[in-house]
């Protein structure tokens, strides 16, 4: 029915609203730089030179870069880890004595990441008997493999992206990039948002 389509479309226009907010959904495999571009779009003018220095091999990380690394895992015992390794004034350097790494045998090559005795020493008593050490060993051992931080799921990135001149503002979703969450990502997505894509060059 022409007519009806006609109708339809103009009652459309009727009820159109502008959009002052837009959330950005940010997809693609691990190590592309997903991270790094939604926290780098975000920052603001005066935090550039900051964040431009962030971009350092994990070596060369400062006591400020672990703990907010620490913090963004985005386990119930992150930021209490995160205060710990301030104290201690843990940096990049120090990672590889935090961790021990035992060979499953000979013949495999994937190793089992643990917490060494230096990690063990540092930890309070309230986490040094569960579950949270050992978790963390991991998240060093996997931090010291890759050399970037892996993130976990899909998370919400601090900050907005001003469009328009102040009109709109856009808000960023970093999706993870390993493979065994590309199949529930698409339970958090909608017609209502916008992809972005990162791919490596």
């Amino acid at each position: 029915d022409p007519q009806g389509l006609k109708d339809y479309v103009m009652l459309l226009s009727l009820e159109s609203t502008a959009v002052s907010r837009i959330r950005l959904m940010v997809l693609g495999f691990g190590g592309v730089g997903k991270s790094t571009f939604c926290h780098g779009i975000t920052r603001q003018e005066d935090e550039l030179a900051h964040f431009h220095a962030s971009l350092i091999p994990l070596v060369e990380w400062d006591t400020t870069m672990i703990v907010e690394w620490a913090q963004r895992l985005g386990a119930p015992w992150a930021f209490k880890v995160a205060s710990i390794l301030e104290k201690n004034k843990v940096t990049g350097r120090d990672l590889e004595t935090l961790i021990s790494v035992r060979n499953s045998n000979e013949d495999d090559t994937s190793s089992s990441y643990y917490p060494s005795k230096v990690l063990e020493d540092m930890m309070e008593d309230t986490l040094r008997e569960t579950p949270a050490v050992q978790t963390f060993a991991r998240a060093i051992g996997s931090l010291m493999r890759k050399g970037y931080f892996s993130t976990v799921g899909a998370v919400k990135v601090e900050g907005t992206v001003s469009l328009q001149k102040g009109q709109r503002e856009c808000s960023l979703v970093d999706f993870a990039g390993q493979m065994e969450y590309l199949v529930s990502h698409q339970l958090l997505l909608s017609s209502m948002y916008t992809i972005c894509m990162i791919l490596q060059p």
